[in-house]
């Protein structure tokens, strides 16, 4: 089982941190497994990397997917970092923070949190786009799904699905594939769920931290 990883809370430096952001006019917003999340307008956030744990692997992680992020601009379905990561030395410690678009989190119970959950596992596959189109359409595929929606109306879309559509999940799970290998590349495991995608205005579905180390357990 993975380690969770929990921001760090309630210290000196966290009540320092907390006064710099409100200060400069920022509200949190959220606070993930390992980082908090500001913002003071609508187009960005800022990620504040701060793991309770300061031996955890949970920050350079997500620096290999800053990086990965940062070498590969035209790939799509990837966040937009704004700009280069930094650091905030509070009390003799570094913390890392980086600014990026400001995404929302995906629909409960929408066909696009069931094609996140279905396709993260698919990606482990290598298998064409076409194979696991088909498997889609098969209702074992989804046996383990517990919805909303429910089994048969995500059949139902699936079978209906036009090439528009077909296209814009062909891609993610593309993505999703590259991750994946790419992870294990480098030692790392695949921590990709329906909280670690998220969603732009325009509906395009954007992977925001998908491995975790594996060393963490």
């Amino acid at each position: 089982m993975k380690k969770l990883i929990e921001a760090e809370s309630g210290t000196k430096n966290v009540s320092a941190i907390n006064k710099k952001f409100k200060e400069a006019g920022y509200k949190k917003i959220g606070s993930g497994a390992d980082s908090t999340v500001w913002a003071k307008d609508e187009g960005s956030v800022i990620k504040m990397l701060m793991p309770e744990d300061s031996n955890s692997m949970a920050e350079k992680v997500f620096l290999e997917f800053y990086n990965f992020v940062r070498s590969n601009p035209n790939l799509p379905n990837l966040p937009k970092f704004l700009e280069s990561a930094q650091t905030m030395n509070i009390n003799g410690k570094n913390y890392t923070f980086v600014a990026m678009e400001r995404l929302q989190h995906l629909k409960r119970g929408s066909i696009d949190e069931a094609m996140v959950w279905i396709l993260s596992d698919f990606a482990i596959k290598k298998m064409s786009w076409e194979a696991v189109l088909k498997d889609l359409a098969n209702p074992k595929t989804w046996e383990y799904w517990d919805g909303p929606p429910s089994v048969e109306k995500i059949l139902q879309i699936v079978q209906t699905m036009d090439e528009k559509v077909s296209s814009r999940y062909s891609i993610l799970y593309k993505l999703m594939t590259l991750l994946y290998h790419t992870g294990r590349i480098n030692k790392l495991d695949w921590d990709l769920h329906t909280e670690n995608v998220m969603k732009r205005a325009d509906g395009s579905l954007v992977v925001i931290d998908p491995w975790f180390a594996l060393s963490e357990f």
